[in-house]
């Protein structure tokens, strides 16, 4: 008895289904682990060792402080008057000096020759002269306290300490942008301190730079930005601590026919952050986090929407190409 032969069916549909199946199942397990390494890799990345983020100030104010990190030297050309702090208290009192009132006028000069170390409180005052304190040098807490010798028509205020000079507003208007550098402080928290010295207006911007953005050639991504308060104290940070390398000038100004100080002033270090102080509220610091960056970073977003636009393609490759018999 001759039995049957069994016929051979070639289906090419269900040939190609299988193929593209197995395809499909190999690529999205490899494209699923790409995104999982993807994401632990931005996380990983975000951390603060592998970032570079920086503060940026822009500020309308009347007041400022200063500890100095490095040799700075700001040419008044038109000149500054210095005061100086008279050591018989009896005669200060009673002293009425036109320009120091009761401070004994110590000369004229041209040039202010900061070190590092020196500690300048600035603000403008009411007839818009700009006032320029010598915060005392303490021994221990500065490289020097020691006087140096300065050259004809410059004061150094290490050897006048306690003392300040001051600057008319036509000598601090031709005068242009004088450099600051070191912790930068703008403001004094309203009613901390008498007089109207303290932050007009301003805004603030923080940048960062990882290794996403260096890979992709991009400079930096914007992560927050926003409005400073008026009347707050501002510190740029770095991390926890006040940030000891920034960097910035400041410039006569005028805001709605009032003259102010334009200050800029930029972040040192690999983490920058903005804090502020405002009066019966606990200062806080503008510090972004890892979620931030990541949310903010348009080539993390573009990576996340290219693998799920490839996975989705293949899905539906998938569903195009299945066999016709399990259609049906």
């Amino acid at each position: 008895m001759v039995g049957k032969s069994r016929r051979f069916h070639f289906n090419p549909y269900h040939t190609l289904h299988q193929s593209l199946k197995r395809k499909s199942v190999f690529l999205r397990g490899a494209l699923a682990g790409l995104v999982i390494l993807a994401v632990f890799a931005a996380l990983f990345g975000n951390m603060r060792f592998f970032v570079h983020r920086t503060a940026i100030i822009n500020a309308n104010t009347t007041a400022l402080q200063v500890k100095f990190d490095e040799r700075t030297y700001w040419l008044i050309e038109e000149g500054m008057t210095l005061c100086q702090p008279n050591s018989d208290l009896r005669t200060a009192h009673l002293s009425e000096d036109p320009i120091c009132n009761q401070f004994v006028q110590g000369g004229t000069y041209t040039r202010l020759a900061i070190d590092a170390g020196d500690i300048l409180e600035i603000r403008l005052e009411a007839n818009n002269n700009l006032l320029v304190r010598f915060v005392p040098c303490v021994a221990g807490q500065t490289p020097k306290c020691a006087e140096t010798q300065g050259l004809e028509g410059e004061i150094w205020p290490q050897n006048a300490p306690g003392g300040f000079v001051l600057i008319s507003q036509e000598a601090l208007n031709a005068a242009g942008s004088l450099s600051l550098s070191g912790r930068i402080s703008i403001g004094s928290r309203a009613g901390a301190t008498s007089g109207a010295n303290f932050l007009v207006s301003g805004n603030y911007e923080i940048r960062e730079q990882n290794w996403l953005t260096r890979a992709f050639g991009r400079r930096s991504t914007n992560l927050d930005s926003g409005a400073l308060i008026p009347g707050a104290a501002i510190e740029i940070m770095s991390g926890k601590e006040p940030s000891n390398r920034s960097n910035g000038h400041f410039f006569s100004s005028s805001l709605d026919d009032r003259p102010v100080l334009w200050v800029v002033a930029v972040s040192g270090g690999n983490h920058g952050a903005v804090r502020m102080d405002v009066a019966d509220v606990e200062p806080f610091t503008i510090d972004p986090d890892w979620i931030d960056s990541v949310i903010a970073n348009p080539v993390f977003l573009a990576l996340a929407f290219l693998l799920g636009l490839i996975l989705n393609a293949l899905q539906l490759a998938s569903s195009l190409f299945t066999s016709p018999q399990k259609k049906r």
